[in-house]
């Protein structure tokens, strides 16, 4: 795949340019024009299309005010403009020579690159790095041993030697608020209940797995970190389970890796997929919407259980509780532990170090305590 020079500087671009080397060697190529933009956390080379623009709107929405305006001026150009998102101050404008049958329309890069082609309707997936490389050998056996009752994208085709896979793309809406979406996020919630019950599931004494988080951060830059003892102030002073399930888990389950497509909830990107507490896979959807609030958002709503969010911590304790902690209680302290254990496991490599979880920890116990 030849380039314009500037495209090489674009991250992921190189990486492309081996795959499709490797996948497509010896077919014809075609221009095609891209934009490059990264409105997040992610880089994304978009061709500007109606369809391809609603979908880069519809992934950039959320809770915060920024997203939405970046969602709302993306979808209005979409519609009307495609072209002219080369234009916008921070956007290049770059061409590609692609191969005729992959002429994708969106790649996503981010720990790993993922290419999606609309007319073939296929999502290939394959490694940023090498160092990346036992990942996509390791989600493709997890995809292929999931539970039925999971709805996931099929995997159609993967190359251990690239490596790459290849699945059927899914399209529909991503869900974007934990509220006005709930009912997605538990009917999500309900497909992974086998996975969780099913794979390799021990039950972990609570105070254990809180008491060797405490070691983790004390011998970490948070050592006699004030926050931190804090958390240990507030854990005490509540109730909690006498166990916590660990089980095979998603691992990054949230609105993000959700597609709504007429009656289905498909639960999609599984890199994350490990052994660890099922409450991480309960939690996770709303620390996103919490770190894109002004204050703990709605992991301090869960807490102090206000407005919506009785209900929804109802549901969590009568639907998914005795899996997750063996009974139906709710326990408002639960989203702080899973916040300390989040924290224990990548702790900021100084205290001057930004870090999502931390800052996360501190508006939660502002709003709570």
């Amino acid at each position: 795949m030849l380039l314009d020079t500037s495209a090489k500087t674009i991250e992921g671009v190189t990486q492309l340019t081996d795959f499709f080397s490797y996948r497509f060697a010896g077919e014809s190529l075609v221009h095609r024009e891209y934009v490059s933009v990264a409105p997040g956390s992610y880089q994304y080379l978009i061709h500007p299309s109606e369809r391809s623009l609603s979908w880069l709107s519809n992934r950039v929405d959320g809770h915060s005010y920024r997203r939405r305006i970046a969602s709302l001026g993306i979808n209005a150009l979409g519609s009307t403009q495609p072209s002219l998102l080369g234009s916008v101050p921070g956007v290049r404008s770059v061409t590609l020579e692609v191969p005729r049958t992959c002429q994708f329309d969106i790649a996503v890069v981010g720990m790993r690159i993922k290419v999606i082609d609309y007319r073939r309707e296929r999502v290939y997936t394959l490694p940023l790095a090498r160092e990346h490389h036992e990942n996509i050998h390791e989600e493709v056996r997890t995809r292929r041993n999931l539970p039925p009752s999971i709805d996931t994208p099929r995997v159609l085709d993967a190359d251990d030697t690239f490596p790459y896979f290849v699945e059927e793309l899914c399209d529909g809406r991503t869900p974007s608020n934990v509220v006005e979406d709930w009912d997605i996020l538990r009917e999500g919630l309900r497909q992974l209940t086998p996975l969780h019950r099913e794979t390799r599931s021990v039950w972990v004494p609570t105070e254990e797995a809180i008491d060797q988080a405490f070691e983790a951060l004390a011998a970490s830059e948070l050592s006699n970190d004030p926050v931190v003892n804090h958390t240990r102030t507030f854990l005490d002073q509540h109730t909690l389970p006498n166990e916590l399930r660990r089980s095979r888990i998603h691992g990054d389950f949230q609105t993000g890796n959700l597609i709504v497509q007429d009656d289905r909830v498909i639960i999609l990107d599984w890199e994350s997929s490990r052994i660890d507490l099922v409450l991480v896979d309960l939690f996770d959807p709303f620390k996103r919407h919490s770190i894109e609030s002004d204050d703990g958002g709605p992991l301090a709503d869960l807490i102090l259980r206000t407005g919506a969010f009785r209900a929804i911590s109802d549901d969590l304790r009568t639907g998914f509780g005795p899996l997750a902690w063996g009974d139906n209680t709710y326990y408002p302290a639960l989203p702080v532990v899973y916040l300390l254990l989040q924290l224990a496991h990548d702790p900021p490599e100084s205290t001057h170090s930004r870090n999502p979880v931390y800052e996360l920890l501190v508006d939660v116990l502002a709003d709570v305590m």
